[in-house]
């Protein structure tokens, strides 16, 4: 039998749901337009006083950074006490406007995956960094990504560490992602027609990709496919 003290011992937890979770609905404000000039009043009110660091999330038109045809189509800033959604799809100096607000104020920031936040952020921000390496770095303080994977570290088959799966078992709150990415190609922020392993990571599963595809098929039997 081996000695339990010369083996190697692997973190190991449950994390248990908390079903009675409030949503703030009431706090939440959206702005489909906002004039450059009210910006740092909106960005001011959005992170000022925080007891928490500032959740960033942005929606992008591709899952991929390095393509330079693609871009971030909002941005959502949540604090401890507001949640703003600011809408910068063909407005790269409101963009620009944020990231720098972002930048200079060295707002602490937290985000699922975080990875994949900054690298659009650094690629737009900061793009000789790819040629000098002298990258202008965001505060980031934290990625509940990896923290939701350090925590949860069972292994069973199909686990997933996506938010919307935390949100799911963890918060026990319905997820309406499907019903988001609908809207979202509604309104032109992401293509109608995304390849299966980009809507595979975005929706992280089979059956949630075959669900997405048939409910944008029905909504757009006539038109023509976009390429990829």
């Amino acid at each position: 039998m081996n000695n339990p003290s010369n083996q190697v011992q692997v973190p190991y937890a449950i994390l248990r749901p908390s079903p009675n979770v409030k949503l703030r609905t009431s706090s939440y404000k959206k702005y489909p337009t906002l004039p450059l000039q009210q910006l740092q009043q909106v960005l001011y009110k959005a992170t000022v006083n925080s007891t928490t660091p500032i959740v960033v999330d942005l929606e992008t038109t591709s899952a991929l950074a390095h393509d330079k045809s693609q871009s971030v189509a909002a941005v959502s800033l949540s604090s401890s006490h507001s949640v703003v959604s600011i809408n910068v799809k063909n407005n790269h100096k409101l963009w620009m406007a944020i990231l720098n607000y972002l930048y200079t104020k060295s707002i602490p920031l937290l985000a699922h995956n975080a990875s994949f936040d900054m690298a659009w952020m650094l690629r737009d921000f900061n793009p000789q960094a790819l040629y000098f390496h002298e990258f202008k770095l965001f505060n980031f303080v934290g990625c509940t990504y990896a923290m939701y994977r350090h925590l949860a570290t069972e292994g069973f088959i199909g686990q997933q560490w996506s938010l919307d799966y935390a949100q799911k078992t963890l918060l026990q709150i319905e997820s309406n992602k499907i019903e988001r990415n609908k809207k979202l190609v509604e309104q032109g922020l992401i293509k109608k027609r995304i390849s299966n392993d980009i809507l595979l990571k975005l929706l992280g599963s089979e059956e949630a990709v075959s669900d997405y595809q048939s409910s944008v098929h029905e909504q757009h039997d006539d038109d023509e496919p976009e390429e990829d």
